[in-house]
């Protein structure tokens, strides 16, 4: 019954923080699109790239699990 319990406690961490996770690997994303972009290539894996990386700064800066994970890292 213990791991029952850890599953409906409330999730740690900032939505800002979050926020300004999922902007910067948005911009690092935009940047190397940028740059594919100048080397004459249209690449669509870039775009998952970015999203990728929107969700793993999300991680790092420590932004709060849930819905508001999923909309700050797939609306990037």
């Amino acid at each position: 019954m213990e791991n029952y319990n850890n599953v409906y406690e409330e999730s740690k961490g900032s939505v800002v923080m979050g926020i300004l996770g999922a902007a910067i690997g948005a911009l690092i994303g935009a940047v190397v699109w940028a740059l594919v972009g100048m080397a004459g290539y249209i690449v669509n894996v870039v775009g998952l790239l970015t999203a990728f990386l929107a969700g793993k700064c999300y991680d790092l800066l420590h932004g709060r699990q849930g819905k508001s994970r999923w909309w700050c890292c797939w609306s990037a």
